[in-house]
């Protein structure tokens, strides 16, 4: 986030020059340190992450970091912070309302074969469940649950920024080992014999990847994150945490109205389904997929025909543990979803089993 200029706050980011002589004994002065205005915020965002602060504990956290700074040194308010943080939130992530029954996702997709229009819809015409509750309390009215979408385009254009990383995406960087993902069948069927792919060495394949994954150490609070990485690279690198995506993340809580207490609460249940979920990821992909995005190479010198092009993106497979893997194909995770074999629970490992197979 770049936070060097402001230009609606009216306060202002003032100077960070903290080495006058009267605040070397202060705490949080020249004398202890040099912190800029721009690394407390980080050190924030890292403490409200770590100790998962509510908004009126980081609020009044935020307070007391401006208390500690020197005189010459001040922080914007808190409002303008999380202002700040949605602002650029808005050009990498999509909100996008949906059903706390799993049901729909209310959001019009644009590439599907069989369009999904929901976005006009104020209730779920599979549950009847209302799209929106009204707090008792404030009278507000919030959606029952959200999940976070995270568009291809980001992360297609990002692999292309780096150019030490550019020559790993071609599709004829050269010889890979043997069982690399670039030297299978489904690659070269999907990728190297695919004319609507192969018109460019630079055209990718995804690899798809989700699991339930819990937040903190309470192991209540979970997410589904929904994960993509790029076939074309070499498995260490492909398998690394910087280059891959997150294509979307929803978290297994939504808003339900306690009729006892009067007052909305948080409820916390794994999703029943996952076909909303991947109903938007899909639209995304088939995007990427027919026309392309347009990206920059930076491998490519500047001014250069070549620098400019669509580049497609292709799903090869989705990977994931069993349970993962039946939710993905829409069945219930105790049953195949080849066939009707049903699941054991095998104690001497704490798993369920499928023909004695984990």
């Amino acid at each position: 986030v770049d936070v060097s200029t402001q230009s609606e706050d009216p306060s202002g980011w003032p100077s960070d020059d903290s080495t006058d002589s009267e605040d070397a004994g202060r705490p949080g002065g020249a004398g202890r340190s040099n912190l800029s205005s721009q690394e407390v915020l980080l050190l924030f965002l890292d403490w409200m992450a770590s100790h998962k602060a509510t908004d009126s504990a980081a609020s009044q956290m935020w307070m007391l970091f401006n208390a500690l700074l020197p005189e010459n040194v001040r922080l914007p308010t808190f409002w303008w912070v999380k202002r700040l943080l949605r602002n650029n939130e808005r050009k990498f992530v999509v909100r996008i309302e949906i059903c706390p029954n799993d049901c729909i996702a209310y959001w019009n997709s644009k590439h599907l074969s069989t369009p999904y229009r929901h976005a006009h819809r104020t209730k779920c015409p599979v549950c009847n469940h209302p799209r929106y509750l009204k707090d008792p309390v404030d009278g507000k009215s919030r959606p029952a649950k959200v999940v976070y979408h995270f568009p291809i385009k980001s992360y297609i254009r990002a692999l292309f920024s780096r150019a030490d990383l550019v020559p790993y995406l071609y599709t004829d960087c050269g010889d890979r080992p043997e069982g690399a993902v670039t030297r299978s069948r489904g690659f070269r069927s999907k990728i190297l014999d695919n004319p609507h792919m192969n018109k460019d060495h630079r055209n990718i394949g995804l690899i798809g990847t989700t699991d339930g994954v819990p937040f903190f150490e309470d192991q209540r609070r979970n997410a589904w994150p929904f994960v993509l990485r790029c076939a074309n690279l070499p498995d260490a690198m492909s398998t690394h945490a910087a280059n891959c995506h997150l294509a979307m993340l929803s978290a297994s809580e939504y808003w339900e109205h306690d009729t006892k207490a009067n007052r909305l609460r948080r409820r916390i249940r794994a999703p029943k389904s996952l076909q909303p979920h991947l109903t938007i990821i899909v639209d995304d992909l088939l995007a990427a997929y027919k026309r392309g995005v347009r990206v920059s190479d930076y491998a490519a010198p500047t001014g250069s025909v070549d620098r400019r092009f669509w580049c497609r993106a292709c799903l090869l497979y989705w990977c994931g543990d069993y349970p993962a893997q039946a939710l993905v194909s829409g069945t219930h995770s105790k049953t195949c979803h080849w066939c009707t074999l049903k699941s054991v629970h095998a104690p001497e490992v704490s798993r369920r089993c499928w023909g004695t197979y984990r």
